[in-house]
Parts: structure tokens; sequence; C-alpha cells
């Protein structure tokens, strides 16, 4: 069987973007965010003082919609659905190109290792973007790399790996490109093949904000310092919290209101209510929008017409998960952040630990998923309780995806249709490398024994693609932490 060059498409955090100048000079940090928190609070201090003493507004909440106004200017987009700044985003291309630091940078946001020794690093490709640009221009960029790939490789079709947001530049490409029969199999890993409710929420404003310290939280925004600074954000005047949040929500709108990539990200069945809300700022861009919109809404027709031509489409999913419950939609069958509907093209769910009125093979054990009203139910994966991140640790996940590119042919007796979840990340990048160490160096002999019998059973978890739970993970940890004391 022939192994096509692979593009890895990955999700809204996994490249690392810059704005640069002319010359090709880095000038700031579009992704990771660059908060310079010791400016933001030089620049607040005084109007935040102000405020506490009067117990009044007096500009506090206009000064803080211009701290996120400054915050997101690299990021920002015009009005046309560009960004405003020269942006570059890495790594990009084929992984034996890269440097070392580069292709530790890919393996540690989508660990496909496994997939880079069968395959090759020659055949294996990272495709990094703009996550807030325009996903139009996005896509063309792909068939650029698409094109590269075949050039590279002498190959005639390639593979596509889609993660979460890179469903959405999937979607763009096929709509733009399909005709030219250039891909072999698509393989969708948590993607938002009909967007995420959460976008559909943020769009239209429907948004939990009572309990602004807990908004954050719910959000994941920040770290210690974010969290240290949430005691004194419960001390402001419940009017003026009101104010600074709905200012700050416009300037992040005002941002990045007519990115393509985000509006891509909206079900289409919430697009109109949408763009209705958001009127004033996507004049330019609504029908790029609304067309997009009108491919995905026929996005399940379209990709069992593509497989009648020869394209395998295969989907792994999370469930039975809330949505962030920041947003009115949280009671959604997810994996925290993408709808099950959506990353499943097409699974009837229940809500969060809540049973279905349906029976048979393709539901699921526990009642809340039924896969039979999927595009492709023989080649749709469920992972219960499955958290969005977490996918990336999930090892028999991605040795599902590898054999799917490497085999094709995936029998649900080897990789269940309905499956557990597990997390072997402390294992496989802190534990077991020390418990290896210790045995090859032998620094604490009486406990060697029981070390080797660690990575033994490290090795036989690896073996086991049925997963009952994260309970053998959790004791296999501490088994290893204490032989390690």
């Amino acid at each position: 069987m022939a192994m096509y060059p692979t593009i890895i498409i990955p999700g809204i955090g996994q490249s690392r973007v810059k704005t640069v100048d002319a010359a090709g000079n880095v000038n700031g940090s579009i992704w990771p965010i660059d908060i310079d928190f010791k400016g933001i609070l030089d620049d607040v201090k005084k109007s935040l003082m102000k405020m506490m003493i009067f117990r009044k507004d007096n500009g506090f909440s206009d000064k803080c919609a211009d701290i996120v106004r400054k915050t997101l200017a690299p990021a920002a987009v015009s009005r046309e659905g560009r960004p405003i700044n020269q942006v570059q985003a890495s790594p990009f291309g084929a992984l034996s190109a890269m440097t070392d630091g580069e292709k530790r940078f890919v393996y540690k946001m989508v660990p496909m290792e496994e997939l880079g020794e069968v395959l090759g690093e020659d055949k294996l490709y990272y495709f990094a973007y703009n996550p807030f640009g325009n996903v139009f221009d996005t896509a063309e960029d792909l068939s650029a790399l698409i094109e590269q790939a075949l050039a590279d490789t002498g190959a005639e079709k390639v593979n596509l790996i889609a993660v979460s947001l890179g469903a959405c530049v999937l979607r763009a490409y096929l709509m733009r490109h399909a005709a030219e029969k250039r891909v072999a199999k698509i393989v969708n890993v948590v993607a938002a093949l009909d967007g995420t409710s959460i976008a559909g929420d943020v769009f239209e404003g429907k948004l939990y904000t009572d309990d602004p310290a807990e908004l954050v939280r719910k959000l994941g925004i920040g770290g210690a310092k974010v969290e240290a600074a949430l005691p004194l954000v419960k001390t402001i005047p419940e009017p003026v919290l009101r104010a600074v949040i709905d200012k700050c929500f416009a300037a992040l709108l005002d941002a990045l209101g007519a990115s393509t990539m985000l509006w891509a990200s909206v079900p289409c069945a919430r697009l109109d209510d949408a763009l209705a809300k958001q009127a004033s700022r996507v004049g330019a861009i609504e029908a790029d929008v609304r067309a997009l919109g009108a491919y995905t809404e026929g996005f399940a027709d379209t990709a069992k017409a593509l497989a009648d031509e020869g394209v395998e489409f295969y989907q792994l999913c999370g469930y039975n998960r809330q949505l962030l419950q920041a947003v009115h939609s949280y009671m959604t069958s997810s994996d925290c952040v993408i709808d099950t509907v959506s990353a499943s093209m097409g699974a009837t769910c229940a809500a969060p630990d809540e049973k279905l009125d349906a029976q048979g093979e393709l539901v699921s054990p526990d009642g809340n998923c039924d896969a039979s009203t999927c595009a492709f139910p023989d080649r749709t994966w469920f992972f219960y309780d499955l958290r969005h991140d977490d996918i990336a640790w999930n090892d028999v996940a991605l040795s599902l995806v590898r054999n799917i590119i490497v085999e094709g042919d995936i029998s649900f007796d080897t990789f269940p249709r309905f499956n557990g979840t597990r997390n072997i990340r402390a294992l496989k990048y802190d534990l077991i490398k020390k418990a290896k160490a210790l045995i090859e160096t032998n620094e604490k002999p009486e406990k060697t024994e029981l070390l080797r019998e660690c990575v033994a059973e490290y090795d036989e978890l690896l073996r086991q693609t049925r997963i009952e739970g994260q309970e053998a993970v959790r004791a296999l940890e501490r088994k290893i932490r204490e032989a390690l004391e």
C-alpha cells in the first residue's frame, strides 16, 4: 500500500505566530499572546485607585478596554477580514527540513512521533497558520503546501490530519479545491467540522458574566498572576464591573470580530443570529462567511460524495462532557470545546450524563451517543469523557491515527468504536524517563527490580487499545513515584 505524504493542520494554539516588518524582523507575538502584566499594572494603577476610592467608574472601564485593544493589537483584523499586521507562522513544511527545536515543538503539539517514524519525516508536513486570519487565504496557503508536498515526494495525493480549528481550514480548502482530487485520506481529530457552540455563544453575546472571576477561570485565562488578581476583582462595584466586562468584550470583538477563521467556527445553524448580532462588524466579510456556512451546512453530503470518488474520511471525537460553563450552551455533549455532533459529522447525543431513547450496536454503552446518524458511522470513534486538549496524550487515539494513515482498514475489535480515555503525559514525558535513567545508572539498586517492573507495566499498558479509564494510569504513576523516592 502506498503511503502518501501527510499534512497536519493543527488547532488554535499549535502554531507560533509572530508579527514581522517588511524586512522579516519580528515585532511581536500573536500566539502565544504576549501579556505585559507589569505594563498593564502600571497603566491601570492610577485609574484603579481613583475608582476604588470614589467607588465610581471615572474612566476605569475605558482604561481596561484600551488594555484589551493594546494586547490584541498584534492579532487585530481589518473590517475586510485580513490581518492588519504582516504575519509569519511557524513551524511550516516537512519535518525533515526543520530544526531540532521546531520538531520538538511539533511533537509537543501533536505527539505523532510514531507516525513520523513509520511514514518518514520527509513525508510528514506541518501546516502552521494564523488562527485569527482569513480562512480562505489560509486555505490557499494549505493548497500551496499540498503542491509542495506532491512535488517533494513525487506522490499523486496527500493525506490530511485536521485537528480542532484545523477543520475550518480543511472545509475552506475543500470548498475551493476538492475538484483537484489531491487528497487520499482525511483524519479529523476532535475537529470543528461544524464549528463549536462556544463560538456561537460568543458572537451572540451569550456568556455567563455575573461572576467575572469564575468566568476567567472557566475560560482558562491566565495563570498564577491572574489568579492572584481575582480577589481584587470581587471588590469592584457591580455597575463598574459590568461596564468593564461589556467594554472589554466589545474591544475583543473590535479586534477580532471580522476574522473569517473565527466565523468559520460558528455552527452553520447559528450564523443568521450571530451575523445579525455583529452586523456592524461583518459587513465586508458577510458574503464569505455565508458562503462557507452554506458549504458547511451540506458538508456531510459533500463528504459522502467525495468518499464515492475515493476520499476516505475518519473522525475521532470526545463525548459526554459539558462545554465550557461560561457559555449558555454548556449542557451540550462535547469534549469541553467541540460539540460531539460537530466533531463526528452528525452523531445524535443526549446532554452529558443523560441517555437517549435508542438501542443497538451503534449506541454507546452508557446510552448517551448514537453513532448511526454520523455521515461515516463505520469510520468514527468516540472517547468517553475526553477533554479536548487531552487527545494529545491519549496514546490509543494517537495509535489509531497512525494506523489509519499507514493501514487504513481499522477493526473496531482492535480500536473500539466507543472507548474510554486516558492521559499518559506524566508517564511518557517524565516518570518513565526517570525510571529508565535510574535503571541504567543503578543509582538505587534496591529499587531496580521494582522500576523494571514499572517499565514493563507501562509497555503492557501501551499495548492495550481498549481503555477502561484513567485508574490504571494513576496507579502506575503512584507506583513509579514511590519507587523514585
